[in-house]
């Protein structure tokens, strides 16, 4: 079943020119594939294999620890080979003409542990340029659970640090509440008190953190931070 293999990771080099590394891939897929069907599906053709064939290897595949995105690998290596297969000598059928690709797995994004974050915020000196805004910040963003889009547009006139809360508009121009707690309420009257005023310029608006030119910050900050 090797020689087959062989002639289409030429057509690979020569008429896609598709990367050595590319080729490597594949070549690993169709060859474990090839030796898995010399088992599992007698008398050993490509031309015999069915598509439940296919299926079957890829669970096999699976149900051996490989990860979804190395299945989906072989998964498409099937899937082009066999193409080749039945375009270079005319089979009637496809077996991997309607194979369903593996999804990709989705991972939770990672969370810092409380001390982690406590840790963060601490790391900034209320004493350095804008440590106080950065401060104030990391503990709203802490505190309140906010998209950082959502707090570069929070305004002066929306926020009740003696209530503690903030009036936000988020995604669809919904407002809701947003109850803030005591270390943030802290941070960023520090911050209005002490160091806003000397932000402040011309063409200053109504949001609450600055910019070192007075400006609104943007999403991602970047060099007007």
């Amino acid at each position: 079943m090797c020689a087959p293999i062989e002639e289409f990771l030429m057509y690979l080099a020569t008429e896609r020119g598709l990367s050595e590394s590319y080729q490597l891939l594949v070549q690993r897929a169709l060859e474990t594939f090839a030796r898995w069907c010399e088992t599992h599906t007698p008398p050993h053709t490509w031309e015999s294999i069915e598509p439940q064939d296919i299926t079957d290897f890829l669970m096999h595949r699976k149900r051996s620890g490989l990860q979804a995105s190395s299945v989906r690998i072989d998964a498409v290596a099937a899937r082009i080979f066999f193409r080749f297969l039945v375009a270079r000598r005319g089979w009637k059928s496809n077996p991997a003409e309607t194979l369903a690709l593996p999804r990709p797995e989705k991972h939770l994004p990672e969370t810092l542990h409380e001390s982690d974050v406590r840790r963060l915020i601490d790391s900034v000196g209320t004493g350095d340029p804008l440590g106080l805004r950065d401060r104030a910040m990391l503990e709203l963003l802490y505190s309140s659970g906010l998209r950082v889009s959502e707090l570069c547009d929070a305004r002066l006139e929306n926020i009740d640090l003696d209530a503690r809360f903030i009036r936000i508009t988020g995604k669809g121009g919904k407002t809701r509440l947003v109850p803030l707690g005591k270390p943030a309420c802290k941070a960023i009257q520090a911050y209005l008190d002490r160091e806003r005023p000397t932000l402040v310029s011309k063409k200053t608006g109504g949001e609450i953190f600055l910019s070192i030119r007075g400006k609104k910050l943007t999403t991602p900050a970047s060099a007007n931070c």
